[in-house]
């Protein structure tokens, strides 16, 4: 194996959300194709193998392209058929190879104006020590609750925020209702799954722009994490 290098910017990170319905993780996968584009492009041909899919702009599309994956970030709300077309992306760090797939979770909003987007675990673990343990300690990792810190400012007009996250955080109706979220970096990698809406906060300063912060806390089995380098092993 060779010697690695090089690092990965955080400039088009996306965190996209859906309201969940009640009592349901369903969700709706569509394979998108990619009909390839070099690297530094603007645009790439992209189409679905049936029917019709709206794609909001903002949205990331992560394709696998051999061994390693590469984000698309879409800048303008499109529909794709079987015709493969072109949409205007962000200007592509890596090139994608024809035929290339990504996943999309059909409805997915964008949450504008993230700053910050700290990734943590939380373990839950149960002490194993015993007496063959001399004088260590040994533990049973059981669990581990995966959550993202996001702050970000208020931006008018973001439907990922007044339609889905401040819906859940604030509104009665639908107080503690899951959303799905998807969290895709520059590199590709992605985490996924039914997640809840916590400690919701609004600061407010006439000196300052509106702002806000929530946590987000993936549920159970529905949390996925996707590989940016599916290296074998």
């Amino acid at each position: 194996m060779t010697i690695v290098s090089g690092e990965t910017q955080l400039k088009n990170f996306t965190m996209d959300v859906l309201l969940l319905p009640k009592g349901s993780r369903a969700t709706t996968l569509v394979n998108v194709v990619s009909g390839g584009a070099v690297e530094g492009a603007g645009t790439i041909n992209l189409s679905v193998a049936a029917g019709t899919l709206f794609i909001n702009g903002g949205n990331s599309l992560s394709f696998l392209n051999g061994t390693r994956r590469v984000q698309v970030l879409n800048l303008v709300d499109v529909t794709l058929t079987t015709t493969p077309a072109p949409v205007a992306v962000s200007e592509l760090t890596d090139g994608v190879d024809a035929g290339a797939i990504a996943v999309y979770v059909q409805g997915l909003i964008p949450l504008a104006g993230v700053q910050d987007f700290a990734l943590s675990t939380s373990d839950q673990e149960v002490d194993t020590t015993n007496v063959l343990s001399g004088y260590g300690t040994e533990s049973a990792l059981i669990r581990a609750g995966k959550t993202f810190n996001v702050s970000f400012i208020q931006i008018p007009n973001d439907a990922g925020l007044y339609s889905v996250i401040k819906r859940v955080a604030l509104q009665g109706a639908f107080y503690g209702r899951e959303v799905y979220a998807v969290a895709t970096y520059p590199d590709g990698e992605i985490h996924r799954g039914a997640a809840k809406v916590k400690n919701f906060s609004q600061p407010g300063n006439q000196n300052e722009v509106k702002k806000g912060s929530f946590d987000l806390e993936f549920q159970g089995i529905s949390y996925e994490f996707i590989n940016p380098f599916p290296l074998a092993s």
